[in-house]
């Protein structure tokens, strides 16, 4: 199974606002923000949070304050009457647009009111955008990684602008609640605020890359993923250069194990089904190729050397090639073990349930595929043009 670093599994708010039980607790934390000015902060408590003793699943009773951090005056205060807070946007002009554990959104204006709500996934999405990008679990739905939630004043309005990872942008009217068609006013000034945003936290990360690689939790490195996933989507050609310094992190963005491997037993052998990925780095690669740039032949996954006792595992080291892993895929046959694979190839740049896959940086780029059983690899596949350039198939292997 797959674990992700400090993202939270996520479920339904339930109980008091009539949901249904579900299988997965949902632990929903004190939440802040601050306007990009940071004239504004509005936070978000809940007494079930201030327990000394036994935490407890689905806090709720929720009080939003919202103080002038210049003043230190307290400008407004609101109780929670919906699902409990998962997220909280707020803009430089006092605006607050609260996102729930339900994927509902509240706009409150600078005095506190409510102004306007909306059902996300029922509303905003259509439903072919449901059955196509939204994971049901028992967590709840899954969709938001990678998305980019933003104000914007545009052709007079006041608007919060939501982008999901495929890109079509939902825009919602905060003080109407009504949601909008995108004009070309509004397409112009959303892709000036994602591109100035792209190129601002990709900078950011640059700054702090030493704080990444030891970051022990992965809030702060969120916005920067995003960014670097944007960086190709866009897409944004000045990002280029920031994606070459970011390429260079390895920080841990998950750990996979079990599938095939499962049951095995490796005594200082690889195993082809337990990894770590280095998510910032797989990120930054696909959007580099996207943006025509070859990336460092760097690894986006690492396996590690398994034993009967566990405290022996350790990274496997592949050889250092001598050619480039494109000059060697040829060599790359049915019944290798893993380690005969990185030695030729390197690591794979994403990884299946039963596959390893490559993107091979040739002058007509492939994708080369290797299929496995438990212990070694039972197909060989290449495939033109290479995966990342076919729709989202890539990016729905980030997402996921």
């Amino acid at each position: 199974m797959k674990e992700i670093r400090c993202i939270a599994v996520l479920a339904l708010a339930i109980g008091a606002f009539g949901c249904d039980a579900l299988a997965t607790d949902r632990f929903f934390n004190d939440v802040s923000a601050e306007s990009p000015s940071k004239r504004y902060k509005v936070e978000a408590k809940s007494p079930d949070n201030a327990r000394k003793k036994g935490r407890i699943a689905f806090q709720s009773s929720f009080v939003y304050t919202c103080c002038d951090t210049g003043t230190k005056q307290v400008l407004w205060t609101r109780e929670q009457t919906e699902g409990s807070p998962e997220e909280i946007f707020v803009s430089d002009t006092g605006w607050t647009v609260i996102r729930t554990g339900g994927d509902e959104l509240i706009a409150v204006d600078p005095a506190g009111h409510d102004r306007s709500r909306i059902r996300f996934l029922s509303e905003g999405l259509t439903k072919e955008e449901r059955a196509k990008y939204v994971s049901n679990t028992t967590a709840g739905p899954m969709w938001s990684d990678y998305s980019l939630w933003y104000f914007l004043d545009a052709a007079g309005q006041h608007l919060f602008v939501v982008r999901p990872w495929w890109g079509r942008r939902v825009i919602m009217n905060i003080e109407s609640g009504k949601l909008l068609a995108e004009t070309s006013g509004v397409s112009t000034g959303a892709a000036s605020y994602e591109r100035n945003y792209v190129l601002t936290e990709l900078a950011r990360g640059v700054e702090s890359r030493g704080k990444l690689e030891k970051e022990e939790c992965c809030e702060a490195l969120w916005p920067i993923l995003t960014a670097a996933y944007l960086a190709g989507r866009l897409p944004v050609a000045e990002a280029v250069p920031l994606l070459e310094k970011l390429q260079e992190v390895s920080s841990v963005g998950s750990s996979t194990g079990g599938g095939l491997g499962t049951g095995e037993k490796f005594e200082g052998e690889v195993n082809p089904h337990s990894y770590s990925t280095f998510t910032l780095r797989q990120v930054a690669h696909l959007s580099m190729r996207r943006l025509g740039k070859v990336p460092k032949p760097l690894p986006a996954n690492e396996f590690d050397v398994q034993y009967a006792v566990y405290e022996k595992h350790h990274p496997y080291k592949p050889k250092a090639l001598s050619v480039s892993r494109t000059a060697n895929a040829e060599q790359v046959k049915e019944g290798m073990r893993a380690e005969q694979v990185l030695d030729l190839v390197g690591a794979p740049d994403f990884v299946g349930y039963d596959t390893w896959e490559y993107d091979m940086d040739a002058d007509r780029p492939f994708s080369l595929i290797l299929k496995w059983d438990a212990r070694q690899v039972i197909g060989v596949q290449r495939k033109t043009p290479a995966l990342w350039k076919q729709g989202f198939v890539r990016d729905e292997q980030i997402v996921r």
